[in-house]
């Protein structure tokens, strides 16, 4: 898997200022790509389907652990399918993308077996360190398939924001005093943290809104108490009148570049 960017040239990340269309590919399969360039003709036949990236679940990448996930469509084309090319991109064109990933192959293109109708998995892995200092990339992402048709024609098919690259959040959350009593004030505070793909480490997602929820003890779900604003520094505090024994936590509907997510349930005794 390679990730080009027409931004600054980053530890690796194969980083390109243009990237011309599908027949451009020859620096990747010299032989392969000049014998399709003379040839290749655009046609309208090819489609694709049923497409889905990540299960259908925003891709969420940390600090550290690379990060894999799978592509499945169905592409068809009525003079028979030869190879597939998939991009995922974001901003610019297709052509000339600021952020692009593609699925592992041994090549550019992905075998996925032939016939007028075949279904693709394609892998995908992205490691935190090819991000560094490009917190842009996250956001919302489109899949382009180029399909290479055994007549030597080509479509290309483009799914807009159809997934979201997001960076991984933390959430806490502390109830004190654990023993209260009913009535009296409980202090719960917490903190919203997201990656940072400069100091790969976990920095303070500053003036987000995140719910305060509890538990009542023996229920099984969380319901919302108060809406609370983190502040410049993505802490969190506020205070509520203890009413019965159970759980408090606070939770993060997330953004279109950073995960949702729920801290840990912080238990308290009223007697």
């Amino acid at each position: 898997m390679r990730m080009r960017t027409t931004a600054a040239t980053v530890t690796g990340v194969l980083a390109l200022t243009a990237f011309a269309a599908p027949v451009a590919h020859a620096d990747d399969q010299p032989a392969e790509a000049a014998a399709r360039a003379g040839k290749l003709t655009a046609q309208d036949n090819g489609s694709i389907s049923k497409l889905v990236v990540n299960g259908g679940k925003p891709v969420v990448i940390g600090v550290s652990a690379e990060k894999s996930f799978t592509v499945s469509f169905t592409a068809k084309d009525p003079d028979g399918v030869d190879d597939l090319f998939v991009q995922l991109w974001r901003k610019g064109t297709y052509d000339v993308p600021k952020y692009a990933f593609f699925p592992e192959s041994e090549g550019t293109f992905i075998e996925c077996g032939s016939g007028t109708s075949v279904t693709c998995k394609a892998k995908v892995v992205i490691d935190p360190a090819w991000l560094y200092g490009e917190h842009d990339a996250a956001g919302s992402y489109n899949t382009s398939v180029t399909i290479y048709d055994t007549g030597f024609g080509f479509d290309t098919e483009t799914v807009k924001n159809n997934f979201k690259l997001q960076r991984a959040a933390i959430l806490t959350a502390d109830a004190s005093p654990e023993r209260v009593e009913k009535g009296d004030t409980l202090t719960v505070a917490g903190a919203l943290t997201r990656a940072n793909w400069e100091s790969y480490t976990y920095k303070g997602y500053a003036d987000q809104k995140v719910d305060l929820q509890f538990r009542k003890s023996g229920a099984d779900k969380y319901t919302t108490v108060k809406t609370v604003k983190a502040d410049g520094k993505g802490r969190l505090k506020t205070t509520v009148k203890a009413s019965s024994d159970g759980h408090y936590r606070y939770s993060f509907a997330g953004s279109t570049t950073t995960q949702a997510v729920n801290a840990k349930g912080d238990g308290i005794d009223v007697r």
